[in-house]
């Protein structure tokens, strides 16, 4: 998967491609209902399938003094998407001329010069533009002004429960991990380097790391079921989530 942010020259093979866009922090079934039916309209015009999306998540930009629970960090959310077939990711650095500008502009900037999208599609709660400006249906009107044509994916859920960012951060919360997975349509994962801890697992039998948890990741504090992958290997395991740091 091809991945370039703001500062790149888009790259000439993605132009006249259908485009996803949104936060998908998660890359939960819901967003991948938008993913799938971008890859679905792709094949049937034969063009590529893109990804657009934001970093930081736009809340963390408004609120920058306190923490987000971030499901999917970019790394994480890049990988995710390489994984459900995105031929390319569009990463836009969310800061102040990105916020500031308008619904309008954002679609004659980004998607019309720069990506010159020939399909966008979005979920049903998608906002986007100055104060949250633009909508899925403003969108549509964009597009037929513009030359583009928008699918607009009506909400995803199971047993009436919407699939939603928000809600997979509760259940993690809580420690409800399947049910976060049933809801992403992947397990939940974290990456990060390993540190020394204070050696307590000395003397266990077993190999212990240290993996400190990105700021904002409030899982549940316990015990939990883990795999763990490193240098290619998998390796099952106990994971613990506490005050000090989490152990696998």
């Amino acid at each position: 998967m091809q991945v370039f942010s703001d500062s790149d020259i888009v790259p000439a093979e993605t132009h006249g491609s259908v485009v996803a866009l949104g936060n998908f922090d998660g890359v939960h079934r819901g967003h991948q209902a938008v993913l799938g039916r971008a890859k679905a309209i792709a094949a049937k015009i034969d063009a590529k399938a893109g990804a657009l999306t934001f970093d930081p998540h736009p809340q963390l930009y408004f609120r920058p003094t306190t923490t987000m629970f971030t499901v999917s960090p970019l790394p994480r959310k890049l990988a995710l998407l390489d994984a459900f077939g995105m031929d390319f990711t569009g990463v836009l650095t969310f800061n102040q001329a990105l916020a500031g500008l308008t619904a309008e502009a954002f679609v004659e900037q980004v998607l019309v010069n720069r990506l010159r999208a020939r399909h966008v599609v979005v979920g049903y709660n998608f906002f986007f533009g100055k104060g949250r400006g633009g909508s899925p249906h403003s969108l549509e009107r964009f597009g037929a002004e513009r030359g583009f044509e928008v699918t607009i994916i009506e909400p995803e859920s199971d047993e009436g429960d919407v699939f939603s960012s928000s809600s997979v951060r509760d259940l993690l919360r809580a420690g409800n991990v399947r049910e976060a997975a049933e809801a992403l349509g992947h397990w939940w994962a974290v990456s990060g380097v390993v540190e020394h801890g204070a050696h307590l697992g000395t003397g266990m039998g077993y190999p212990t790391v240290n993996v400190m948890l990105e700021a904002g990741q409030a899982l549940h504090h316990g015990i939990y079921a883990a795999r763990v992958h490193a240098g290619g290997k998998r390796y099952d395991g106990a994971a613990y989530n506490g005050q000090r740091n989490c152990q696998a």
